[in-house]
C-alpha cells in the first residue's frame, strides 16, 4: 500500500511538473492574460468536454497575449496552436497583489463548424481545484445569461500583479457632473434613440482614482420603477489630471461586437482589475462588458490610448 501511495505521489508531481515545463516552453516569448471564472450552470453542458468532472467550478478564459511590444487579442486565434496555449502556469492577482498560482490545460473545442462559438466556449480547465473566490455571487458579472456570478480574477502567465498607478475607489466631486454632463448626454441620447437626459437625473457611481490623480468616473441616470430608484445607462468617463475627458464606454461600444447589426443598446461595464501585467511601468485596466447577445472583456493600456477586446455572442 505504501509503495502505491509513493508511486501515485510521484506521478502527480511529474504531471504537474510537465504542465509547468509546457507553460515555459510553449511560446515562451509571450505574456498571456486570462480570467479565472466560476463555471456558469446556465451554459449548455455540451459546450464542455464530456469527460470533464461535472463538479468542476473554475475555468480559465485565455484572452490576450503580448508579442514583443504589442498587446493582441486571442479572440480570432482559438484554433491557432502556435498562439493559443495548450497548458500554462498562472499567477492570480487582485488589487495589485498576487494571491496564488495554479496550472491549467486546454479543453477540446466543440462545434468547429460554427466559428462564432469558438471565443464563447474555448477555455482551460484548472488542474488544482481549491482556488480563491472573491466576494459573493452578484449580477455585476452576470452577462446575458443573467445568472449571479462571483467576480472574475485576472490571471497572468508571468508573476506581474503589481499596480504601480495605484488605482483606488474614490468619491468624485459633485461638480464633476457639470463637466461630464455634455459628454454623457450626447452619447446616451444618440445610443438610446433620442432619449431625454436631464442633468438633475445624473448620479455619480463607483469610481476610481490613480496616485497621479487620473480618474475613472462611472455616471448613470436615475429612473424609478415600482417606486424604487433604478440606475440606467451607466457610462465610464476617463478624466486625466490635466482635465482631458474621454468616454470609455463609447470606445468600447464602437468596437464591441462590431460585426453585429447596429442597435440602440449600450454595454454595461465593470472594472475587473488593474495591473502592470507586462512590467512596462504603467498599469493596464481590464473591464467586463455586457450588452444584448454579447459579453466579453476589454483591456485599456498605454494611458487609455489603446484598447483590445475578447468578446463573444450567444445567437
Amino acid at each position: 500500500m505504501r509503495e502505491i501511495v509513493i508511486c501515485l505521489a510521484l506521478f502527480i508531481f511529474s504531471w504537474l511538473n510537465s504542465f509547468s515545463q509546457n507553460s515555459l516552453s510553449q511560446n515562451s516569448g509571450f505574456i498571456y492574460l486570462g480570467v479565472l471564472e466560476t463555471k456558469r450552470s446556465s451554459w449548455p453542458e455540451n459546450n464542455y468536454n464530456d469527460m470533464q468532472d461535472s463538479t468542476t467550478k473554475k475555468i480559465v478564459r485565455v484572452l490576450f497575449y503580448k508579442d514583443q511590444n504589442e498587446w493582441k487579442s486571442l479572440v480570432n486565434e482559438i484554433g491557432n496552436a502556435h498562439l493559443y496555449p495548450s497548458a500554462l502556469k498562472w499567477f492570480i492577482g487582485i488589487y495589485g497583489k498576487e494571491i496564488g498560482s495554479f496550472h491549467s490545460k486546454k479543453e477540446p473545442l466543440k462545434f468547429k463548424d460554427i466559428p462564432w462559438t469558438f471565443p464563447r466556449d474555448a477555455y482551460h480547465s484548472t488542474i488544482e481545484k481549491n482556488l480563491p473566490t472573491i466576494g459573493k455571487p452578484a449580477l455585476d458579472f452576470s452577462g446575458m445569461p443573467g445568472e449571479e456570478n462571483p467576480r472574475p480574477l485576472i490571471v497572468n502567465s508571468v508573476p506581474n500583479c503589481a499596480d504601480p498607478d495605484e488605482w483606488k475607489p474614490f468619491i468624485p466631486d459633485k461638480n464633476d457632473i457639470n463637466t461630464i454632463y455634455p459628454v454623457y448626454r450626447s452619447y446616451v441620447q444618440k445610443q438610446m434613440d433620442g432619449i431625454l437626459i436631464n442633468i438633475e437625473d445624473l448620479r455619480l457611481l463607483k469610481s476610481y482614482q490613480s496616485k497621479n490623480r487620473d480618474q475613472l468616473i462611472e455616471v448613470g441616470t436615475i429612473t424609478f420603477a415600482n417606486s424604487q430608484e433604478v440606475i440606467t445607462c451607466p457610462v465610464w468617463i476617463y478624466k486625466s489630471q490635466s482635465g482631458e475627458i474621454r468616454n470609455l464606454s463609447k470606445v468600447i461600444d464602437y468596437k464591441f461586437c462590431k460585426d453585429e447589426f447596429i442597435d440602440d443598446d449600450m454595454s454595461e461595464c465593470k472594472l475587473v482589475d488593474a495591473g502592470d501585467y507586462d512590467l512596462d511601468g504603467k498599469s493596464e485596466l481590464i473591464f467586463w462588458a455586457s450588452r444584448y447577445d454579447c459579453d466579453g472583456y476589454v483591456m485599456f493600456y498605454n494611458d487609455f490610448i489603446n484598447m483590445i477586446d475578447f468578446t463573444w455572442i450567444y445567437h
